[in-house]
């Protein structure tokens, strides 16, 4: 459903061999934090289907008879 990384800040996105995006990510007591909840948000997103989507929208908004 969402093409590309997901990332709910910079310092989680993945590196490609690259440096970290902060100089300070081995020693900041959030980071693991941050970086499962990108993995968790990308686990539901990944769970979404356009089908899905349109079988909410029939629920919600029923059309008029």
């Amino acid at each position: 459903m969402v093409e590309g990384p997901v990332a709910l800040v910079h310092c989680v996105l993945p590196d490609a061999g690259e440096e970290p995006a902060c100089s300070r990510v081995d020693r900041c007591v959030t980071h693991l934090l941050w970086k499962q909840l990108s993995e968790a948000v990308t686990d539901m997103l990944d769970s979404v289907t356009l089908q899905d989507l349109a079988d909410q929208e029939r629920r919600l908004f029923p059309k008029e008879a």
